[in-house]
């Protein structure tokens, strides 16, 4: 397979300025926690980023690792109380990254290069305000 190192750039000027969604109830009992561990949770989210674009086949129609520069930005940061099938915790907190990889250009107007999104996905732990990788990646074309 094909190895592409990912590299973490600033939200390119072209793009959508980075957004936060941060639900009321996740705000109020645990968002300045979890801001100060952003750096951790950046590194983190780059590991399986990387682990993600390593397990992509060369042969896949999409992503396809050709197409791709290398680059990714985080658009999102959304937190929220989570009671869904895919996070059985009662009441699960969960924090979500939004990541954007890039492609090189391929019309000479281009001008949004953003070409695979990726949401990861952490869980934060409550008692020991902390966060916790999943491994839960969802992608989808962009």
């Amino acid at each position: 397979m094909t190895k592409l190192l990912m590299t973490r750039i600033d939200v390119p000027g072209w793009a959508r300025p980075f957004a936060m969604d941060v639900d009321a109830e996740f705000g109020a009992r645990f968002h300045q926690s979890a801001e100060s561990q952003m750096a951790e949770i950046h590194a983190a989210a780059h590991v399986l980023v990387q682990r993600y674009v390593d397990e992509v086949a060369d042969d896949m129609l999409f992503p396809d690792k050709g197409r791709m520069t290398g680059d990714y930005y985080v658009s999102e940061l959304r937190c929220d109380v989570s009671k869904t099938d895919s996070f059985p915790e009662a009441e699960a907190l969960r924090l979500s990254l939004f990541v954007r990889c890039l492609e090189h250009g391929f019309v000479q107007q281009q001008a949004d290069f953003d070409y695979l999104g990726l949401e990861v996905h952490f869980l934060w732990n409550e008692e020991r305000a902390s966060f916790e990788a999943t491994g839960d990646i969802d992608s989808s074309s962009i």
